[in-house]
């Protein structure tokens, strides 16, 4: 560390120019950017650095768990450690895939946004929120587990009632589950766009108000939302199963930092009760695996050349990844805001 201290020179990011390609283009976005900005890979090694270190801070309280997922938990520690850089510019990296590890998340979500949103939007489309109040009674992770079974059912008598009477319609479901730390319960819901061309998405929404009935539930019209599909929607569904992180704002500098959202047990309770679950499911779109994605859809193209190959080593006190053969640092620090770091 002395030497890197004394020789933290960072890499001087040029101006870049992004290439050609479908698989280019996804590779220099952690996320779907607005269509007005352009992200250059720099940015999104430094967005990559923040979610690394962000990941490492809030990791700890899950790892101190001591359970089944204790193993899990540690290679996501672990994951993006070492970055390799060939003399052409391209970076690859080993990447855990775990669903609460904020990195691959943000991979993951630029590949749904790449695969699905051009395709969803050459239509036209409803954002729908399917929920009830049997999230009440979801104390325990059991409890969960049990609500979550009959949402699936519920779900796949929804979809085929609205595919016998609509036909072929374009379809993306992602199940999300959240804790209320007021209210002690856990809160599963589905988020859900689909081709609306008359009135598919109210009679989605009335199906399941009735459907969920039939299991001693009830859903409410003022909670089972039928909605434009904005950019928030789309925001919204191309996000992961479960909100990984909190921000608490520091009002005296105006800067935010990372936190668990959920005591960490309440946390672990909602991996274990997704165990084995399909959070995303498309309906008459092109299927893309995003569980266990291609390490190629996280490589990133820098437009620079180097006279040889590069290790870089991170480094959580320098927050960037470090060449130990030369001390020099592969990003700047940059305090995100809110707004810029989510920018999908």
């Amino acid at each position: 560390m002395a030497n890197i201290r004394q020789n933290n020179i960072c890499v001087t990011p040029k101006k870049q120019h992004q290439k050609k390609g479908g698989l280019d283009t996804l590779a220099q976005l952690d996320n779907e950017t607005p269509k007005t900005t352009v992200v250059s890979p720099y940015e999104t090694l430094q967005k990559r650095a923040f979610s690394k270190y962000y990941t490492r801070k809030i990791l700890m309280p899950l790892i101190d768990l001591k359970n089944g997922r204790e193993k899990q938990y540690w290679n996501t520690f672990h994951c993006c450690n070492t970055l390799e850089q060939n003399s052409e510019g391209k970076i690859i990296s080993k990447y855990c895939k775990n669903r609460w590890c904020i990195v691959c998340n943000r991979i993951r979500s630029g590949i749904l946004h790449h695969t699905h949103r051009k395709s969803l939007e050459s239509v036209n489309t409803r954002f729908i929120t399917l929920t009830s109040d049997l999230t009440k009674k979801c104390l325990t992770m059991s409890d969960l587990d049990a609500t979550l079974d009959i949402y699936y059912k519920a779900w796949n008598k929804v979809w085929r009632n609205t595919k016998h009477k609509y036909g072929k319609l374009k379809c993306l479901r992602k199940t999300e589950v959240t804790y209320s730390y007021r209210d002690g319960w856990f809160h599963p819901h589905f988020h859900i766009i689909l081709e609306n061309n008359s009135d598919e998405a109210d009679f989605m929404v009335a199906q399941w108000i009735r459907i969920i009935e039939e299991y001693g539930g009830i859903a409410s019209k003022k909670a089972n939302k039928n909605l434009p599909a904005d950019d928030g929607a789309y925001a919204e569904i191309f996000k992961y199963l479960c909100k990984m992180y909190d921000t608490i704002e520091n009002k005296e500098t105006g800067k935010f930092d990372f936190v668990l959202p959920y005591p960490a047990q309440k946390l672990d309770d909602i991996f274990s009760a997704l165990k084995g679950r399909r959070i995303f499911q498309t309906y008459n779109l092109r299927d893309v695996e995003v569980e266990d994605f291609e390490v190629e859809n996280a490589t990133i193209f820098m437009d620079e050349k180097r006279d040889y190959h590069t290790i870089w080593n991170w480094e959580q006190e320098v927050r960037t990844w470090v060449d130990y053969d030369t001390g020099e640092l592969r990003t700047e620090w940059k305090d995100f805001t809110k707004k810029e770091y989510n920018s999908e």
